[in-house]
């Protein structure tokens, strides 16, 4: 199972639901005590008798029903939680996107080789315990585009993310479509692992990433959101 899921819904709801069982047992034993005055209930007595109910009883039957409930939602969870994925199409963007969230726009810059443009991205962000996906896009002037070489200005826009995250390269490769671009995976230091494409359509660059890649289902899902991606006229 993803650990994120884990940490984020299976873990909490077990824990509560621990301490839950043993809090109304505890009340229902000290109610059930106080009804009975001419009866001392005990540790040892309940303990010893097979029709008493102590506090190694609530530990058994706190400990089982979680242990059922931890298996099913380790089969169910999964598929429960699993993004309900949408296509995105941004008119000005000029492309088509499977996301699992309706994004939000926002509007940065960037420089690259002292050429500060504008950014234009859509993000879905997850926040701590999910994925995040983006697509960035960045129109350079024609003049700058011609006289680089196009995997000089990829390379060169790659090398840029990995200084200013403090991530690590892991691997790189290129790509031949939707135009010149690459494929590469950073690990960042306290994130996770990271997949992220550039391209160069044009004069424009898109640039997308997904993290953090926590388990193989993300790895699909990451995989369906660089798959899904398409340049419109």
């Amino acid at each position: 199972m993803d650990p994120v899921l884990i940490g984020r819904y299976l873990g909490p709801t077990v824990f509560v639901l621990f301490w839950a069982i043993l809090l109304v047992g505890g009340l229902m034993l000290r109610a059930r005590g106080r009804n009975a005055p001419d009866a001392t209930l005990t540790e040892e007595t309940t303990a010893a008798s097979p029709r008493g109910w102590g506090i190694w009883h609530l530990l058994a039957v706190a400990a089982v029903t979680c242990g059922v409930l931890f298996a099913a939602a380790y089969v169910l969870l999964p598929w429960a939680t699993r993004p309900r994925w949408q296509s995105y199409t941004s008119q000005t963007g000029r492309y088509t996107v499977s996301l699992p969230a309706q994004p939000y726009l926002e509007q940065g810059g960037v420089d690259t080789g002292g050429i500060p443009q504008a950014s234009y991205a859509a993000i879905v962000d997850r926040g701590r315990w999910g994925t995040s996906y983006a697509v960035h896009y960045s129109d350079f002037p024609t003049s700058v585009v011609k006289r680089r070489n196009p995997e000089a200005l990829l390379h060169e826009m790659r090398d840029q993310a990995i200084v200013e995250t403090g991530a690590i390269l892991i691997k790189s490769s290129s790509l031949r479509s939707p135009g010149p671009g690459m494929d590469f995976l950073l690990h960042q230091q306290g994130y996770g692992d990271v997949r992220a494409r550039l391209f160069l359509v044009g004069n424009r660059v898109y640039y997308l990433w997904a993290g953090p890649i926590t388990g193989p289902r993300v790895t699909t899902d990451v995989a369906t959101f660089f798959e899904s991606f398409t340049v419109t006229p």
